[in-house]
């Protein structure tokens, strides 16, 4: 009896484990959106994601561009995906952050762009550049 109860365990434990990398699995092919922290996707992953979510502008930042954070506030983080470039997640996170109100931060859409593959699809050369998104875009 012991031994059919041990086995029934172990099944229920390799189902379980089957399952988990089954839910990783997916989440890492499909792209997921969390706001509230800067994610890194692909330019493929970037955009699918703007299909989905359908933004309205996507404003190129760095955290040592003063223009920028001007430039930040005047946008409305509803409508807008930021995009770090020229410069390392942390440093753009932290001053993308640091311009709104902390009611405001998880509703933000940040993208670190460590490949540089969203910056070369829209032609960014200088910051701050803010892309206005036409439904042709999404």
């Amino acid at each position: 009896m012991r031994y059919v109860q041990v086995k029934k365990c172990w099944l229920l434990i390799m189902v379980a484990l089957l399952w988990s990398s089954y839910l990783k699995a997916a989440a890492i092919l499909a792209p997921t959106l969390k706001k509230g922290a800067c994610l890194d996707h692909t330019y493929t992953e970037f955009g699918e994601m703007v299909k989905q979510q359908k933004p309205k502008f996507i404003v190129f930042f760095a955290s040592w561009c003063m223009a920028c954070r001007k430039h930040i506030l005047e946008s409305n983080p509803a409508q807008t995906v930021y995009v770090i470039a020229f410069d390392e997640m942390g440093a753009g996170q932290k001053a993308l952050f640091s311009q709104f109100p902390s009611q405001v931060l998880p509703t933000l859409w940040c993208e670190a762009d460590q490949r540089g593959e969203i910056k070369r699809a829209y032609n960014v050369k200088q910051l701050p550049k803010t892309v206005r998104l036409s439904g042709s875009d999404l």
